[in-house]
């Protein structure tokens, strides 16, 4: 209780004060590690977005400008013989290679002008072996899985230009956000000029 002419709080309204301040606090620091964590997932989410969608583009590119290509291993592998563009060549071939792996659900891609890569993965046969000789390409999705009962394609064989490849596949993302899924009909457009032997 205070008496007349003394200023200053009492140990009370300063005990009332501390609580306030510490309830502040904590509701702050709640919300601001709420917001961290927060951006944490939407840059991943976003992330996968962007990984995906640079990879489906680049599967849409490779395909259509393709003269041919061939699936097998049940629709895992899909090797490519595709034009590029360049100014100093408009005939440049690259022989292209995907391989989805069901064991570690990676999407591996090659691209190379040599028809060493993919020309060992189209004898390499399935399973194990064409897992070991896909190895070394490079990783381009992870955490892939099928949309249907194919990655490539809807029988094992011969694709040519002219003709239609239809690719299924979807990416994880964290938590529990949607997977960012590709399904698409690609058409090959006719190529004209003499075509590298990417594959058997």
């Amino acid at each position: 209780m205070r008496h007349r002419g003394e200023s200053g709080m009492s140990l009370v309204e300063l005990l009332v004060y501390s609580l306030l301040l510490v309830f502040v606090v904590l509701i702050a620091g709640s919300l601001l590690i709420r917001t961290l964590q927060t951006q944490r997932d939407v840059t991943t989410v976003s992330q996968t977005n962007n990984d995906a969608l640079l990879t489906f583009g680049q599967l849409e590119r490779d395909a259509r400008n393709a003269a041919k290509g061939k699936t097998s291993d049940g629709g895992n592998l899909l090797l490519l013989a595709t034009r590029v563009a360049s100014d100093a060549d408009p005939n440049t071939w690259v022989c292209v290679g995907y391989y989805y792996n069901p064991g570690t659900k990676v999407l591996r891609r090659v691209s190379s002008t040599s028809t060493t890569a993919t020309a060992a993965a189209a004898v390499a046969g399935s399973g194990s072996a064409l897992a070991a000789s896909t190895a070394a390409w490079p990783v381009a999705l992870e955490q892939v899985s099928l949309l249907g009962a194919r990655v490539f394609g809807t029988v094992d064989g011969t694709v040519t230009s002219g003709s239609t490849l239809d690719a299924s596949l979807s990416t994880a993302t964290s938590g529990t956000h949607k997977p960012v899924a590709f399904q698409t009909s690609i058409n090959l457009r006719p190529q004209s000029g003499s075509v590298p032997a990417c594959f058997a």
